[in-house]
């Protein structure tokens, strides 16, 4: 594993989840949208990556309602595309975003 490797993967084991790999996808982790959205401003900085179009909506999940929570109703959620710790390595690479490929 060469170091930007590494880099990536401590810097996302270190935020969301020891279990990380490599082949992770990042929604299994972080399904909140705005934590996702703080999560990818740090990357970017700490990675000096360009924002590019990434749009955070796409990948992970808006936070229910309170109404929602309060009538205890289920939302049904869409599949989302996924985003890997492999493909986060190589837009660290890149140093720009980039829509991983389906």
């Amino acid at each position: 594993m060469n170091t930007i490797e590494n880099d990536v993967l401590i810097f996302f084991k270190k935020s969301l989840s020891n279990k990380l790999t490599l082949s992770s996808n990042l929604t299994d982790f972080c399904k909140n949208e705005d934590d996702a959205f703080y999560l990818f401003l740090e990357f970017f900085e700490v990675f000096k990556i360009e924002k590019g179009n990434l749009d955070v909506d796409k990948y992970f999940y808006s936070k229910s309602s309170f109404w929602d929570m309060i009538r205890f109703k289920k939302v049904k959620q869409e599949e989302k595309p996924k985003i890997t710790i492999k493909h986060l390595i190589k837009v660290a690479e890149k140093k720009e975003w980039f829509d991983p490929i389906e």
